[in-house]
């Protein structure tokens, strides 16, 4: 309710399951139809990581009526902590466990950008680990988020294979923050990780480590 407050004032509208809290303030979205879909997103992640801890609260979900409300409210929340937010010119967006859009008439019920930040969301919850850019998060964000939408990350690594434009993993894989060109490649990385139980399995204790 505090979060609704400073993102819509009064005009916030609250759907809630157990997992996930989506709060909004355009009544063009189907809200059900969206929590469906982030359940849907939590089978996918559950079932390749059956043992990742259980999250300990509902993850806040934000979808704003029109760009400029929705780029404009990060930089005011992050003076609710003290922080500076540098602008977001992104079509998702997630700070603190907190994943953020805005309402598009394409997608409708909900764009592939906020399951993108909902799974960044998730994991945050639930590995404590926060998304910094880095190819971890970016990697199974955009794992999980192609797989949603049925795209093929392979063919899109390819693609940038062809035009000698990919990244040594000893330059993508140092943990610092890495260019939205080279999300495509982090997540061939984690499928690649995904494919093998063991090595799905050393990926889920890794997680336990760098925490």
């Amino acid at each position: 309710e505090e979060l609704a407050q400073i993102a819509f004032g009064s005009r916030a509208i609250i759907y809630r399951d157990q997992q996930f809290h989506l709060i909004t303030d355009d009544r063009r979205l189907d809200g059900e139809a969206t929590l469906a879909e982030f359940q849907k997103l939590r089978a996918m992640i559950q079932r390749d990581f059956p043992d990742l801890p259980r999250q300990r609260l509902p993850i806040q979900t934000l979808v704003f009526s029109s760009r400029d409300a929705y780029r404009n409210f990060w930089p005011r929340f992050g003076l609710k902590f003290a922080s500076t937010v540098p602008p977001v010119t992104t079509d998702g967006y997630s700070l603190l466990g907190i994943a953020g859009s805005y309402y598009s008439a394409q997608y409708k019920t909900v764009r592939p950008v906020l399951i993108h930040e909902a799974c960044h969301a998730f994991f945050a919850h639930c590995t404590g680990l926060p998304n910094a850019t880095e190819w971890l998060h970016e990697g199974l964000a955009n794992y999980y988020q192609l797989n949603w939408t049925g795209q093929d990350v392979i063919a899109m690594t390819h693609q940038r294979m062809q035009q000698g434009k990919l990244v040594p993993l000893d330059e993508l894989l140092t943990g610092q923050r890495i260019r939205t060109s080279d999300y495509a490649q982090v997540a061939a990385f984690v499928q690649w990780l995904m494919n093998d139980a063991a090595r799905r399995k050393q990926l889920s204790a890794a997680m336990r480590v760098m925490r």
